[in-house]
């Protein structure tokens, strides 16, 4: 039996990032894996993120709203808990209708690729 292929350096990286999703016009969280939760709680799973999140730069939630209005991909570098963080917001669409549900948002660490 042969084992498993590794996952390559930057897809651990990647793994560890905070990815969240957030659905609806609430911009409610939907899942976060577990590098997410690590960071914000299981408890923000669930919530609203503009209610769960006091502790983000409002640069999150501007970059959010501008990717839901847009229809596009944005990203943006901010400051964190003195850490520069890169942040991606992505539309997430219904392939049938093409219309916008929601955002995918990952918070990379300056190191990562």
């Amino acid at each position: 039996m042969t084992p498993a292929p590794r996952p390559a350096p930057a897809e651990r990286r990647a793994a560890q990032e905070p990815v969240a999703l957030l659905y609806g016009p609430g911009q409610r969280i939907v899942h976060g894996n577990a590098a997410f939760v690590a960071e914000f709680g299981a408890g923000k799973v669930g919530l609203p993120a503009r209610e769960a999140l006091l502790d983000v730069p409002a640069t999150v939630f501007e970059v959010v709203d501008r990717v839901l209005a847009a229809g596009r991909p944005l990203a943006c570098w901010l400051e964190m808990s003195g850490e520069r963080r890169r942040l991606t917001v992505a539309p997430r669409r219904d392939p049938e209708t093409s219309e916008i549900y929601g955002v995918a948002i990952r918070l990379a660490h300056a190191t990562s690729g």
